[in-house]
């Protein structure tokens, strides 16, 4: 169903055959702020990235009639992670709410942390190997005996492969829980070997639930970003034969913040140290108690809540490599334009 109701679009979703989309219509284009520009343009890479990956989308979060399934649930479960992101094409250039946002940004995946399954189903334990010579990958499993406690013996594997340079995904259904033996899969020849990536989950004979997926094959996940990054920068000179020194140039940057943000937080612990002698001298011995142990508890706090912090840690440690490689790949294109 494709047309316009009252104020409401409707048109079929890209992804989702039998699901229509439905929004508001608009008389004026909303002009975004710089900010809101990027993180527009990180959800549309992983919703364009979540097209790519439908075969396993739907096979890893299936229809259950209470929530969203297939690329919808793939887009929401991953937005929330920081798997995605975005830098500018040329960082030197102004931000322009007039212009496109695809046009000013390119979107970088964090492949290895992507999510293709989310669920408590306990896994079924895979090995994941690749043959490079033969072009197959093998998936070996053990026969898990261990019944009950939510695991069933006709419980079933799923192997999902996807190559970022190809956009090939390939879902390869594996063995029973019960069952131990290897399943091999031939890899097409247009899939790049070092961009390939495999995951795996189990899900109840009926597909639905699953468990957590888990990335057992990681390709190079920054040599996609590289080559992303050239293509949208129109690089008139091949990275190939310097992705080590670039990799290397890109470490030194991040090292040399990490080093100054370690300089920044010592100088503050210093000055809060000046300020809580100040205090004691001046009589304030028991604010300053009760403060501290206030600092404690927070401290506590941090400790056992680390598991869920952790998560965006790790999506501000991604974010600030692919900005720095974008700021390092765009200072290389000037020096080789003589700029």
């Amino acid at each position: 169903m494709r047309g316009t109701l009252l104020d409401q679009v409707h048109y079929p979703h890209p992804f989702e055959p039998g699901v229509t989309v439905v929004r508001l219509l608009s008389n004026k284009k909303v002009k975004l702020n710089e900010t809101v520009a990027k993180n527009d343009a990180a959800f549309g890479g992983l919703g364009r990235e979540g097209g790519y990956l439908l075969p396993g989308a739907k096979v890893g979060f299936p229809y259950t009639g209470r929530e969203a399934s297939g690329h919808s649930r793939f887009v929401g479960v991953n937005a929330v992670t920081g798997v995605s992101t975005a830098v500018k094409i040329d960082p030197e250039t102004p931000y322009d709410p007039e212009q496109s946002v695809s046009k000013q940004y390119t979107y970088l995946i964090d492949y290895p942390n992507l999510i293709l399954a989310a669920g408590k189903v306990p896994p079924i334990a895979v090995t994941v190997t690749l043959d490079r010579e033969a072009r197959k990958i093998s998936c070996v499993q053990a026969a898990d005996t261990t019944l009950g406690t939510n695991r069933n013996p006709d419980d079933v594997g799923y192997c999902v492969l996807y190559d970022p340079t190809s956009k090939t995904c390939i879902v390869q259904r594996l063995r029973v829980r019960s069952e131990e033996g290897s399943t091999s899969t031939a890899i097409p020849a247009n899939v790049n070997l070092d961009t390939l990536f495999a995951y795996v989950f189990t899900a109840r004979a009926n597909g639905k639930p699953t468990s957590d997926s888990e990335c057992k094959l990681q390709g190079d996940s920054n040599l996609v970003a590289i080559n992303c990054i050239a293509k949208d920068m129109k690089l008139k000179f091949p990275l190939a034969g310097a992705i080590d020194k670039l990799n290397a140039a890109v470490d030194m940057e991040l090292a040399r913040r990490a080093t100054e943000r370690e300089r920044l937080r010592e100088a503050e612990e210093e000055k809060r140290e000046e300020e809580k002698a100040r205090r004691i001298a001046s009589g304030e011995n028991a604010a300053v108690a009760a403060e501290e142990r206030d600092a404690l508890l927070d401290s506590i706090l941090d400790d056992v809540s680390g598991v869920e912090d952790a998560p965006g840690e790790h999506a501000r440690q991604f974010d600030e490599r692919m900005q720095v490689l974008a700021d390092t790949i765009f200072t290389l294109k000037k020096k080789h334009e003589g700029g």
